[in-house]
């Protein structure tokens, strides 16, 4: 089997029959992969969420013979044997594990902050008159809202 991967940025493979491949995402807790095929595969770097990370552009039967890509996926999410998928999906189901584990803490730390003084949960009437096609009003808690921008800072 030939490696797909094996470029250089910048680089590009064509071929005449579709190539097998396998692309790894993650979704909440679980990690999942596909079989794909492609006739052509070209290395290159992107600015994805403020940061520049290296892809593979894939290319269709469609556009098989041709200079144009379909799709892209990022370098981490691509591999050659379900072997590498599986190794591959380890270590995005250790990443997830990771984030979550942040994002729990900086939960337990916003309200440990919130539960220091009972005045934070003072609530705010936003309309001071009765709508009465909804029949609601907004409640805001601004003591809270300013924790927590004061915590992501």
């Amino acid at each position: 089997m030939k490696d797909l991967f094996d470029l250089k940025k910048g680089e590009h493979k064509l071929f005449d029959k579709p190539q097998k491949f396998y692309e790894i995402w993650s979704s909440g807790s679980s990690v999942s992969f596909q079989e794909k095929i492609t006739y052509g595969v070209w290395h290159h770097s992107r600015i994805v969420k403020r940061k520049r990370i290296n892809i593979f552009h894939f290319q269709s039967e469609y556009n098989k013979g041709t200079r144009s890509f379909d799709w892209w996926l990022p370098v981490n999410d691509v591999a050659m044997t379900i072997k590498d998928a599986l190794i591959i999906s380890k270590a995005g189901r250790i990443e997830l594990a990771k984030e979550s584990l942040v994002r729990g803490e900086r939960i337990i730390k916003v309200n440990n902050i919130y539960l220091k003084d009972y005045s934070n949960f003072e609530p705010v009437l936003e309309q001071n008159e009765y709508q009465k096609r909804t029949k609601k009003f907004s409640i805001n808690f601004p003591k809270l809202t300013e924790i927590r921008q004061s915590i992501s800072s």
